[in-house]
């Protein structure tokens, strides 16, 4: 079967076989390395195969590995309340805002911190089973309102924001809600020369 054709038959295959845990396995088993180059050279991104590492793992894992770096001499604390211990104002949609619980540091951050803000913080080993549990399921986004929407507010936000350029790096981009919502801003900011 003239190579070109495999390749392009297996791409074909790819979403069929999909539910197939084992598909990769077979493909591999029955072709060749030139064969395998050529498909993964023609999937989206060339085949890069990477995860996000912040969403690849479980919290629990997280928490754990957290408490491990303190035999290496890391202590981390996160926010568990708020004390307002800042006058408004601020930027809510800044990389580190004020209002976000759950925020994790480092120890040296902590020590820099006035003693209002230390009182909204707590070392991660002492937070309670209720606080701990919370701590996890901010981590975790398993539901359907949790993150998609504030990444896309802040996102929006700073697109309105911009003066010179705007830079982004997505993959998909969605005809629905939010897509046209990014699509309106982006298309305004172009009127204005940015």
């Amino acid at each position: 079967m003239n190579r070109k054709l495999l390749v392009s038959f297996a791409i074909l295959l790819l979403p069929m076989h999909a539910a197939n845990a084992d598909w990769f396995e077979d493909f591999k088993a029955a072709g060749n390395a030139e064969d395998l180059y050529r498909v993964l050279y023609y999937m989206p991104k060339g085949g890069d195969l990477h995860n996000h590492l912040s969403g690849a793992a479980f919290s629990e894992w997280w928490y754990e590995a957290a408490l491990a770096e303190k035999q290496r001499g890391y202590e981390y604390y996160t926010k568990v309340r708020i004390e307002n211990c800042r006058d408004y104002g601020g930027d809510e949609f800044s990389f580190v805002p004020y209002y976000l619980m759950f925020r994790n540091i480092q120890a040296s951050q902590y020590e820099q911190l006035g003693d209002c803000e230390k009182s909204e913080y707590k070392r991660l080993e002492d937070l309670t089973n209720n606080e701990k549990a919370a701590w996890m399921d901010s981590i975790r986004l398993d539901k359907a309102h949790e993150g998609r929407d504030e990444f896309f507010q802040t996102l929006f936000n700073k697109i309105a924001s911009a003066r010179h350029y705007i830079a982004l790096s997505y993959y998909i981009v969605r005809d629905d809600e939010t897509g046209q919502k990014l699509k309106k801003i982006l298309l305004e900011k172009a009127a204005e020369g940015i």
